[in-house]
């Protein structure tokens, strides 16, 4: 967790922004298109009452609402490292008992994995929590790619070296 801060704190990775609609879109077919949701079973969707998608968090099981901004980061061959921002749906308040942020990991053609959450006292629970402050300020920054910032970078400091003189 503490390279993850470190490397969203100097802006070498890139996390997605996913809204709410994003988080619970189902496409034409009927089929969910986010790895960490799904349907509930029928038993489920009559004692729940709802047939969106749903993400069966930890925490709070099919009582999972979204509570504010979740992000996506993309990692090796595939996988995805998801900070989700939840809270428990019959409360819905931002109570911290009542709220909480998840990190989960998915892989092709494995179950998702629970990785930490901000409900503890410990260290791992704190560092989730400034883990999700620096990913959410960190969105509120610019991206500009790595060619055009190394232009950049380049005329800031005069360098010209490596221009073809058309003249």
């Amino acid at each position: 967790l503490n390279k993850l801060i470190s490397d969203t704190n100097d802006d070498k990775l890139f996390w997605e922004l996913e809204t709410k609609e994003s988080l619970e879109r189902i496409d034409m077919g009927g089929k969910i298109k986010h790895s960490l949701f799904t349907l509930p079973i029928e038993t489920d969707k009559k004692k729940f009452g709802s047939a969106q998608p749903t993400f069966l968090s930890k925490n709070f099981q099919w009582f999972t609402a979204i509570a504010g901004n979740c992000y996506k980061l993309q990692l090796k061959n595939g996988s995805n490292l998801f900070l989700m921002k939840i809270c428990n749906t019959p409360i819905m308040t931002s109570s911290p008992r009542n709220s909480t942020i998840e990190i989960w990991i998915t892989m092709k053609n494995k179950k998702a994995e629970f990785i930490s959450d901000t409900m503890g006292e410990n260290v791992t629970s704190r560092l989730t929590e400034i883990l999700y402050t620096a990913v959410n300020e960190n969105a509120k920054h610019p991206k500009i790619d790595k060619g055009i910032r190394y232009i950049i970078d380049a005329f800031m400091e005069d360098d010209w070296d490596d221009d073809v003189n058309d003249n």
